[in-house]
């Protein structure tokens, strides 16, 4: 296992998700579940989201994922815009994705008003992206686990909608299944304009961010289908959010 460096020195605290983004380390967390069955699954499209914003930014020199086993979760780092942005992706199941989050912030002593939290939500249509300051977990298990592990709800999140919550519906084979049809076709495009968002929300603040890019990029946003089933988890591992 490499050795990532810690930095050094501390963040400013500062109160208040907007001004703090826009200075200091950033700890920028994708959700989903470890496990080559969840790869390509709506609930992972946190995961998606990291992996192409990491490609991405590597024409920089910089990044790349390493398994970093003392936060059990998989890290890139970049440095943008004068800083570090640390990438995280949980090695825990969804409904764990605290303890990773909290240990990475304190190893690498980012606040949490430097943090950045990219999931799924199956309210939201597909192709939406909806940026807040901060707020409740929605039902989505992923965030629920984060606020009880750091005590807060003030943390800035995007959810980019993967559609399907219908009243009465099965959720759990929605999101772990398969992105299928017109929706995969239609993914990469989804998350360019997410990465845009977040490279809006470190340079200008997210209340510019969500001015511009809240909202749906496609004019249709039809739910996919999926009979994919779930992979098997530990008993206190649930890959549903």
């Amino acid at each position: 296992m490499i050795q990532l460096p810690r930095f050094k020195g501390s963040n400013r605290t500062i109160i208040g998700g907007e001004s703090s983004l826009k200075d200091g380390h950033v700890l920028l967390v994708g959700l989903g579940n470890p496990g080559t069955q969840y790869n390509r699954t709506r609930h992972n499209i946190g995961f998606m989201f990291l992996d192409s914003l990491d490609q991405h930014w590597q024409r920089g020199g910089t990044g790349g994922f390493t398994n970093h086993g003392r936060v059990k979760g998989e890290v890139a780092i970049h440095q943008r815009m004068s800083r570090k942005i640390v990438l995280l992706k949980p090695m825990s199941y969804m409904n764990l994705s605290g303890g990773p989050v909290q240990t990475t912030a304190h190893f690498y002593k980012i606040p949490v008003t430097h943090l950045i939290v990219v999931c799924d939500d199956v309210n939201l249509p597909f192709g939406t992206i909806r940026i807040r300051n901060k707020g409740g977990a929605g039902g989505h298990n992923g965030l629920k686990s984060i606020e009880s592990s750091l005590g807060t709800q003030e943390y800035v999140r995007m959810r980019l909608g993967v559609g399907g919550g219908q009243p009465g519906r099965d959720l759990s084979g929605h999101v772990l299944g398969d992105f299928r049809g017109e929706d995969m076709d239609r993914l990469e495009p989804f998350l360019v304009q997410a990465r845009r968002a977040v490279e809006s929300m470190l340079r200008r603040g997210v209340s510019i961010a969500m001015s511009q890019f809240n909202g749906n990029i496609f004019e249709e946003s039809d739910d996919a289908d999926s009979s994919n089933e779930p992979g098997p988890a530990r008993a206190n591992e649930s890959p549903l959010g």
